[in-house]
């Protein structure tokens, strides 16, 4: 078996105390321990591990007698499971959501509101109101949301919230007006403006459309995004994550991960696949394969492609454009 040991309960700890190598092996007792042997469900009360690979499973007295020397947990009776793998995810956008307005889940426009009111509330010196998880879908709406509907949470204070696909952006009119888009705007090529009955911008952009205000957002600190990586890492532990394919990386991410596995702070294994083949690509592609680097924490040998578009923000773009805020230069190397 390979080190993919984790529980909600201890697998922050496990992942942590297997980054640095030792002599001895490391034992775990006192736990409720499973696992799958093929088929066949197999229950045990200690594990004994070394350097992130699992040595065995089995008897808490037996495996004591095995490896005498040991370093000794006691799991307090928890239960222990093997490390959950999330095959498709995108960690900072988990991360960045820790500090922003979060509109997952929300079932009505009302709702939406109340959340960005709260957060406005709660950061009155916040330059931007930003967020993202929006869908007018669950809205029942029939409509994307308007302009004069987020001012009435934002007030004058820019805001742009990201809907849940990442295919469009909803505006207050001050957000609007500082990227300049009135009438006259024409929709860029593999974007669109979403217009009125009267052909003024309503307040969403789609696909490229919203690269009009992105550019427009105050680019996050090295502080702030190497602290939303920190704040995805602990909420996947959490929940019993060991792994993640992380679907569709800028260049920048994949160097943060790479200065942090050198560091040693990269506490997961992360699957990182480029995003598409533009310059990220020509640049990455020069070194080659990544393969198990940083103590087996950080692979990177794949590509993610876009091929179609979303269907719930109508857009007809195979690729989304990243949030605005998090569109920054890659990290120092």
């Amino acid at each position: 078996m390979h080190g993919g040991f984790g529980t909600t309960a201890l697998a922050a700890a496990l992942c942590l105390a297997s980054l640095s190598a030792r002599a001895t092996p490391t034992l775990v007792e006192r736990i409720s321990g499973y696992t799958l042997s093929g088929e066949r469900l197999v229950q045990f009360n200690a594990l004994a591990f070394d350097q992130g690979r699992v040595l065995e499973a089995g008897d808490e007295a037996q495996l004591a007698r095995k490896y005498p020397d040991a370093k000794h947990i006691d799991g307090r009776g928890r239960t222990l499971l093997p490390g959950l793998i999330d095959a498709h995810g995108h960690v900072m956008d988990l991360g960045k959501e820790s500090t922003q307005v979060q509109l997952e889940g929300t079932k009505s426009l009302a709702e939406a509101q109340q959340r960005i009111g709260a957060y406005a509330r709660a950061h009155p010196a916040l330059p931007w109101l930003l967020g993202a998880g929006w869908n007018q879908v669950l809205w029942s709406l029939g409509r994307f949301p308007r302009a004069a509907e987020l001012d009435q949470a934002a007030g004058d204070r820019p805001a742009a919230m990201w809907r849940v696909d990442g295919h469009a952006v909803w505006l207050n009119t001050r957000a609007l007006g500082m990227a300049g888009i009135t009438r006259a705007t024409r929709d860029p090529v593999g974007g669109r403006i979403e217009r009125d009955s009267q052909g003024d911008p309503s307040g969403v952009l789609v696909d490229k459309a919203m690269e009009l205000v992105e550019r427009m957002v105050p680019p996050p600190t090295d502080a702030e995004r190497r602290a939303a990586l920190r704040a995805a890492f602990a909420h996947m532990h959490s929940v019993g994550l060991t792994g993640v394919g992380d679907a569709g990386c800028p260049g920048w991410e994949i160097e943060l991960y790479r200065e942090l596995a050198d560091r040693g702070e990269l506490s997961m294994r992360m699957y990182a696949m480029i995003r598409g083949t533009g310059a990220d690509f020509d640049a990455l592609a020069k070194r080659g394969p990544l393969v198990g680097y940083g103590n087996d924490r950080l692979t990177v040998r794949a590509v993610k492609l876009f091929a179609d578009g979303a269907l719930g923000s109508r857009s007809d773009n195979p690729e989304p454009v990243p949030a605005g805020p998090w569109r920054f230069a890659p990290a120092p190397t």
